[in-house]
């Protein structure tokens, strides 16, 4: 007797290898999932501290929103049993 795999399995491996690398399940339905990395910048902290020191601290707050923050992807199991990936 063989064990046949869900439709699913594809997705939930995919899952478990992006969790691995330090991503957070945010979402799960059905064959999709959105997962995410890394963490939002404080922008309230970030004027504060542009404030105090007359608009020096604007170089590092422009470098951080532009390249730093959460990152998410959207994972969507296809009618073929593979994985895509989209951004939400």
């Amino acid at each position: 007797m063989t064990m046949s795999t869900q439709p699913t399995d594809a997705l939930d491996t995919e899952i478990g290898r992006y969790v691995a690398k330090g991503y957070k399940l945010e979402y799960r339905h059905g064959n999709t999932a959105v997962i995410a990395f890394g963490k939002r910048p404080n922008h309230v902290l970030h004027l504060i501290l542009s404030i105090i020191t007359f608009g020096l601290w604007l170089i590092v707050w422009l470098i951080v929103s532009l390249t730093g923050g959460e990152k998410r992807r959207l994972l969507v199991l296809e009618a073929d049993g593979s994985v895509s990936y989209r951004k939400p």
